[in-house]
């Protein structure tokens, strides 16, 4: 059903109810008179499933899941930069049993135990916040919007492998987002978070995660994991083989003397002669 009504060059819309992406929507929308007139607009969407509903390119959005959105606010301008430069109002989003695009989380706790080393948790994050879907059970994010600015009043998530709270900022006519969000590995409860800026244009986000104290969480784990000592297998070197001892020579025996060479007739005469000349011993 739907009412339009005009008086005085405002135009009224509204109450409106259709039923619309599966669900629910209510709404009136006041658009005032002149060339940059002022609207008002109060819309309800209820369960509807988020597949259907178009999305903003930001860098975690919920694409699938059914919500409930409640928005009051109002803006004035000739175009839609101007609407958004002035917009104020809030904003109440709540969802259930869906999937988030931008960040996967899902298995990140059971990675963090498979870690060798501390300098290894950096990478890990990083791939798992630079992309990736994860289921969600429930999401809850209350807005409050000034001059065209978002102020995220509270920002919770319960996800498969994570806890997500946060706060942060989003410019409308500027197109930026300047979000801190706080991540808990559920299936590590005993670790300390770590934080997800998420800054820059919608389009190319710059996500830096920050995770000093989960670092040094991992660090003591790492130095208190038992280690076992290695010995390393080497192959017995061979043994050279042994030698024989070389035999002992035989000391020889002394050879008997040779028997004297027979004496010639002229040796017999010398040592006859020689005889006679050794002098007798007397008495």
């Amino acid at each position: 059903m739907l009412g339009v009504r005009s008086r005085d060059g405002t135009l009224n819309i509204g109450p409106a109810r259709a039923r619309a992406f599966g669900g629910e929507v209510d709404g009136t929308v006041t658009v005032g008179p002149g060339a940059a007139p002022m609207v008002n607009a109060s819309v309800a969407l209820t369960n509807v499933d988020l597949e259907g509903v178009p999305t903003l390119p930001w860098a975690v959005v919920p694409v699938s899941g059914h919500a409930t959105l409640r928005a009051d606010f109002t803006s004035q301008g000739a175009n839609e930069r101007e609407l958004a430069a002035n917009a104020a109002g809030t904003l109440t989003l709540a969802a259930t049993d869906g999937m988030l695009r931008g960040i996967g989380l899902a298995e990140t706790g059971e990675q963090l135990d498979r870690l060798k080393d501390v300098a290894e948790l950096p990478d890990l994050l990083v791939a798992a916040t630079n992309g990736g879907q994860t289921v969600f059970s429930k999401l809850e994010l209350s807005l409050r919007a000034a001059d065209g600015v978002l102020g995220v009043q509270s920002l919770a998530v319960q996800m498969e492998g994570a806890a997500v709270t946060g706060g942060g900022t989003v410019d409308l006519p500027r197109r930026r987002a300047a979000l801190d969000l706080t991540v808990a590995l559920v299936q590590q409860p005993d670790a300390p978070p770590f934080t997800l800026e998420l800054s820059g244009p919608w389009e190319q986000t710059r996500r830096q995660p920050r995770s000093r104290e989960l670092q040094a969480y991992v660090a003591r784990r790492l130095a208190s994991r038992p280690v076992g000592v290695l010995v390393p297998t080497v192959a017995p070197r061979p043994e050279a083989p042994v030698q024989p001892p070389e035999p002992v020579a035989a000391t020889p025996e002394p050879l008997p003397p040779a028997p004297e060479a027979p004496l010639t007739p002229f040796e017999q005469q010398m040592r006859g002669f020689l005889q006679g000349l050794t002098p007798s011993t007397g008495r």
